[in-house]
């Protein structure tokens, strides 16, 4: 049994790497199976098609986004808590952005359940978010969401683009600083 949780995490492993550096559209099961050292079967021994693989992967990246916003009961939020969290969400979205955009739906017809399921979790996710922006004393924290989000995918892009001037510190302190003024 520990060959096959092996294998899997191999498959999703290559499959997390092909599709940062390619996006969705740009990796079969053919490269990923190759770059696993495995035959195209033995993926679907593992997963029904490439669809799976891509949310199993979104799957695992929407779990690593809700520990970095949760926080104990206990813990003492501070300026630069906030600031750490924006910047772990920038580095975050920059590790995976290429798997986070979202490839044509159209692709996705036969996983429609999966989808929703996803969609939950996300909704999740942002709820997250605006509850730890409320005890950082932000003033319009839903605002605030959709603005580390929006920057965020801009820091990808430019990022992807290699136009990038800010390290995701220096972003993280400026969203802060609109944040909190």
């Amino acid at each position: 049994m520990k060959t096959e949780n092996t294998t899997k995490e191999k498959i999703l492993e290559s499959a997390r790497y092909l599709m940062g550096k390619s996006g969705y559209s740009g990796v079969s099961i053919n490269d990923i199976a190759k770059n696993v050292g495995i035959t195209k079967a033995s993926i679907y021994y593992f997963f029904k098609n490439k669809e799976s693989i891509y949310l199993e992967i979104l799957k695992e990246i929407i779990k690593e986004i809700q520990i970095n916003y949760t926080i104990n009961s206990d813990t003492k939020v501070t300026k630069e808590l906030l600031i750490e969290k924006i910047e772990n969400s920038i580095k975050h979205g920059v590790k995976h952005g290429t798997i986070i955009r979202i490839p044509d739906m159209q692709d996705f017809k036969n996983n429609k359940n999966d989808l929703i399921e996803i969609d939950k979790e996300t909704k999740k996710v942002h709820k997250l978010m605006i509850n730890f922006l409320k005890k950082c004393h932000v003033s319009n924290p839903e605002f605030a969401v959709q603005m580390i989000i929006d920057m965020s995918h801009a820091y990808i892009l430019r990022n992807l683009c290699k136009t990038n001037e800010l390290t995701p510190r220096k972003l993280a302190l400026n969203i802060v600083k609109v944040l909190k003024n």
